[in-house]
């Protein structure tokens, strides 16, 4: 089994599961199976989708997003599948312990691009760099 390898997600990493196999061959057909729609500079095509967005370039966000996102639907999922750039494995783990360590994976991504995806597909939220922009199929704040 494929062993987790950042320091970032040490701390909890005998909570997360590593799925087999590549990110780039196994998660774009995974989200085309769950109707998620692949955009060009996101992950997830929002354009022509309902979604929320919000900035999340200010001090304490992480915390204020974390909190907001523990009283969201989003954690009524047993586990979400979290891309988290493509020198990370995919990960299956919690929506509680997701919304809970988010600022963590966010910096294990590079801060560059994030991504979780309930299991049957229902939530979405995606995290993007250029601009620092939360998107989500859901409201959080």
């Amino acid at each position: 089994m494929e062993k987790l390898n950042n320091g970032f997600l040490r701390p909890i990493e005998d909570r997360i599961q590593v799925l087999p196999g590549k990110v780039n061959e196994n998660f774009f057909a995974w989200l085309s199976k769950h109707g998620v729609p692949r955009g060009k500079d996101t992950i997830v095509e929002w354009s022509g989708t309902a979604h929320h967005s919000l900035e999340f370039d200010y001090a304490g966000c992480e915390n204020k997003i974390s909190d907001a996102l523990r009283s969201s639907p989003f954690v009524t999922s047993p586990r979400v599948t979290v891309f988290c750039s493509m020198s990370n494995p995919l990960m299956s783990l919690t929506s509680r312990d997701f919304a809970d360590h988010l600022h963590a994976f966010w910096a294990a991504s590079g801060y560059m691009e994030l991504l979780a995806i309930s299991d049957d597909g229902t939530y979405i939220i995606e995290m993007t760099e250029h601009p620092l922009l939360l998107h989500s199929n859901f409201r959080i704040l």
